[in-house]
């Protein structure tokens, strides 16, 4: 019996701040309210807000699951997302899962161009976290040089996406990935998922490195 009447989605990885609700019934999947604005440094004090707001308008008192971006990405950003999304998924009794970052975008993109998709985002210390996705699926997400991620992922037969003003690439942030065909394409996951499984203890960041001062 499917029990996944809601779901709330989550980013705060980069410098947006993403909160979406979804209603699925009947193998239908509806984005009832969206949250989506830039906010490099407010998204630790606006996320909570946003999302009680969300969920106000959309007449509901808890989502049934909790999906968060979880890395690679913004140390601090994936901090502030995994972190609430932990606490909401205590103090309301829901199953979380944390979705890498790099193979949402990609798909987002895959499914939008109907062809091969490239990600490179700024992971400071002069690296990319860096993926592709193309009919064979997601390749995996990388840390790497910018250098050796161009010479990894086929840049010349790929759609190419970036925060980072790269010649010839899609600018992310003149269309920032949307959750909802990622969510689809994976529904049959999230159908009955038990909490005692997927529950906060359970979700951890993404990171891919260590610290900040690795490679220093």
């Amino acid at each position: 019996m499917n029990n996944l009447n809601y779901i709330l989605y989550i980013d705060t990885v980069n410098s947006w701040t993403i909160c979406e609700i979804y209603s699925y019934d009947s193998n239908e999947l509806i984005k009832l309210n969206s949250f989506r604005e830039k906010l490099p440094k407010e998204a630790g004090v606006r996320l909570s807000l946003e999302v009680k707001k969300l969920l106000n308008f959309s007449d509901i008192k808890k989502p049934d699951l909790i999906l968060v971006s979880n890395g690679p990405g913004s140390f601090t950003g994936i901090r502030i997302g995994v972190s609430f999304v932990r606490a909401l998924s205590q103090g309301f009794e829901i199953p979380c899962i944390g979705i890498n970052t790099i193979e949402l975008y990609t798909y987002y993109y895959y499914s939008k161009f109907k062809k091969s998709c490239n990600i490179f985002l700024d992971g400071r210390m002069k690296k990319v976290y860096a993926g592709s996705y193309d009919e064979r699926g997601f390749s995996g997400a990388f840390d790497l040089s910018l250098e050796s991620a161009l010479n990894t992922l086929d840049v010349n037969n790929s759609i190419n996406i970036s925060d980072m003003n790269l010649d010839g690439f899609i600018d992310i942030n003149e269309d920032y990935p949307d959750s909802f065909n990622f969510i689809l394409n994976n529904i049959n996951k999230y159908i009955n998922l038990d909490y005692t499984k997927n529950n906060y203890k359970n979700l951890l960041p993404n990171y891919i490195r260590g610290t900040y001062v690795d490679g220093k």
